[in-house]
């Protein structure tokens, strides 16, 4: 969903007429909307900025003021909404999924059970900003299945599903969107970084260039006055070396500005929250390793269709392959269980802030 999208839906939704052109926004404001915006009740909104042969138009995008002012209209329902997916859950074979779905690289599971059951999900929208020679925005959306610590891959489409009905409050709403927000931040995080992975690919393949550029210059006037320095017939070597020095002066200065230019900073906050109940299949299991083990739950939605990606116990991101730990069966990424860089003893970074191993101190 673009920014565009979600203004012509929260303008529609408070009663504006909205008419679409491309990246823009035709609105008619009735007078509250348009006292609260600061706009004329006739106005064009675009995500570029606008010229200034059309004095009607006013730029909308995350820098703007009309941003926040549009942000406003949110206030008064509040940034917390309740929804449901309507209708029982499907059948399945409950078994055969977590068969498809669940890799575990150093243990086994059993399987217990299933139960048919209505997932709680806090979908948690974020909007990023990457802020470089140019700048980069958009949203992400990631939904936490609040009862199994697992995620669902449905994205920012879902709010746009009409299947999707209002539902009453869920109880204790705001504990379970506290509970969940480690969870979906640690995912909105991975989710952030293949947003932006194109745009950084580019910053540097630029930042590259220009380098190149800018150390090929200097390199030709450096070379040029080492020859003269060599030569050295009638000259005055001193104000050649000066004039040498001072060429690597400049490059470094410039070096660093180059640097600068290219500095990336990225932010992520937290626009909206949706709480949405979901009906799906709870799959009970138990995990085995060695001779430790631990019961835990896994869930099956009706809208992904598949087993969901169980957070990590020691980092909160979602996991494909695990690893168990061999204390309490902690269920974990691979950068969790990595060895430690000191001593090389493999260790669990959900039972264990740093090595348990004793680090002798090197002598001298």
């Amino acid at each position: 969903m673009t920014l565009i999208d979600f203004a012509a839906d929260l303008l529609s939704s408070r009663g504006v007429l909205v008419d679409r052109d491309g990246e823009a926004l035709e609105v008619v404001l009735p007078s509250d909307v348009a006292r609260l915006l600061g706009l004329p009740e006739y106005s064009r909104l675009e995500s570029a900025t606008p010229v200034a042969a059309a004095p009607a138009s006013h730029r909308l995008d995350y820098d703007a003021p009309l941003f926040d002012a549009i942000g406003r209209l949110l206030e008064p329902a509040g940034r917390l909404a309740f929804a449901g997916v309507p209708g029982p859950a499907k059948s399945i074979d409950a078994e055969a999924e977590l068969d498809r779905a669940l890799r575990l690289e150093n243990g086994v599971w059993r399987f217990r059970g299933s139960q048919p059951a209505s997932f709680p999900y806090v979908g948690f929208v974020l909007q990023y900003d990457l802020a470089a020679d140019e700048r980069t925005s958009g949203l992400v959306a990631v939904w936490v299945n609040a009862e199994t610590r697992s995620f669902a891959g449905w994205g920012a489409w879902l709010l746009d599903d009409a299947s999707l009905e209002e539902a009453a409050p869920h109880d204790g709403g705001r504990d379970v969107m506290a509970a969940c927000w480690p969870l979906a931040r640690a995912a909105a995080l991975l989710d952030i970084q293949r947003e932006v992975a194109a745009p950084l690919e580019s910053l540097a393949r630029r930042q590259a260039r220009d380098l190149a550029r800018m150390r090929e210059y200097y390199e030709a006037i450096d070379q040029e006055l080492r020859r003269k320095i060599a030569r050295g017939r009638g000259r005055d070597p001193g104000a050649d070396l000066s004039r040498l020095e001072a060429t690597g002066r400049a490059f470094q200065a410039k070096a660093r500005e180059l640097v600068d230019r290219y500095q990336v900073r990225v932010s992520a906050t937290p626009i909206a929250v949706v709480v949405c109940r979901v009906p799906g299949h709870r799959l009970d299991v138990r995990l085995l390793r060695r001779s430790q083990s631990a019961d835990v739950s896994f869930a099956w939605n009706d809208i992904d269709g598949a087993v969901e990606a169980r957070a990590c116990d020691g980092c909160s991101r979602p996991v494909g392959a695990a690893w168990l730990c061999d204390d309490r069966v902690h269920y974990l990424c691979t950068d969790c269980l990595a060895s430690c860089p000191t001593c090389a003893h493999r260790y669990c970074r959900a039972c264990h802030a740093r090595c348990p191993r004793k680090h002798t101190a090197p002598v001298g």
